[in-house]
């Protein structure tokens, strides 16, 4: 699998007994849900930037080539959030267990 696989932008609204349905981000609009963004796509970009309503200093967070895990409690005109980001070991096909991978994370009260 490579990078061309991953759809730019996938969602899914969660039912709060444990299943979760495909989406879209603007349909969540308020429910539970995750959004999963492939951060190196221009849609990315574009979706975080305009509709998610997310700051600058947000979007260059989420999608900054070079990262440190961190949290960090943002303002945004779609209301607070927080920025996470983590580090794991990175498992794909032929990485070297050093070369750790980014797993960044935006979450709102909703």
């Amino acid at each position: 699998m490579t990078q061309d696989d991953f759809a730019p932008i996938v969602a899914h609204v969660f039912d709060g007994k444990g299943r979760s349905a495909p989406s879209t981000p603007d349909a969540l609009d308020g429910a539970f849900g995750w959004v999963h963004i492939h951060w190196q796509t221009p849609e990315a970009a574009a979706w975080m930037a305009g509709p998610a309503g997310l700051t600058i200093d947000v979007v260059e967070a989420l999608s900054a080539p070079e990262t440190r895990p961190r949290c960090a409690v943002y303002q945004t005109p779609a209301g607070d959030g927080a920025f996470i980001n983590l580090r794991g070991v990175n498992l794909h096909e032929d990485a070297e267990p050093e070369d750790m991978i980014s797993v960044r994370i935006w979450l709102e009260p909703n």
